[in-house]
Parts: structure tokens; C-alpha cells; sequence
């Protein structure tokens, strides 16, 4: 499968989960895009154009640390644009 349709894919199964949600919500703007590597290069190179930037978390706590995962510690360090943490 090209890279096009790859993304082509991936672009209608995030438009299908997100179609609930926006009827639900039809005052809040949400833009998909699709960038096929890394998940946290990604999303911190797509801050640079957002107004917020939400990643999850999971709920394990470690002794150690906060209880969110590599791609969340990574975009709270590095992006360009307030971070929100949800927990799944």
C-alpha cells in the first residue's frame, strides 16, 4: 500500500471516531491531520500551528515518575503549545 493511501485510510477512521463527538460538539473546531512516524515527533512538530495540544495518560503509577507514557512526557517537554494530559 503508498504512503497516499495509507494516509488516505488512517484520515477516514479518525473522521469516522471523530463523527459522534462532533455532533455532539458542533461549536468546538477540531482539524485532523495525518502524519505517517514517530507519534511524538508528530505531534510536537503539529503544536507549532495549535491552540492546544491533548494527549493521554495512562493511569499506572509508577515510584518514580509521572504516570504518563514516553509520547505524553515528550510533547509536555517539547511542544509548542499548552499541553492538556486526559487519563484513558
Amino acid at each position: 500500500m503508498d504512503q497516499v493511501r495509507h494516509e488516505a485510510d488512517e484520515a477516514t477512521e479518525v473522521e469516522e471516531l471523530l463523527a459522534p463527538w462532533r455532533a455532539a460538539h458542533p461549536d468546538v473546531t477540531v482539524s485532523v491531520q495525518i502524519e505517517l512516524g514517530p507519534a511524538k515527533e508528530a505531534i510536537v512538530n503539529a503544536s507549532k500551528d495549535a491552540s492546544l495540544v491533548v494527549v493521554g495518560a495512562h493511569r499506572e503509577h509508577t515510584r518514580f515518575g509521572l504516570p504518563v507514557g514516553r509520547v505524553s512526557h515528550r510533547v509536555l517537554h517539547l511542544a509548542h503549545a499548552p499541553v492538556a494530559v486526559v487519563p484513558h
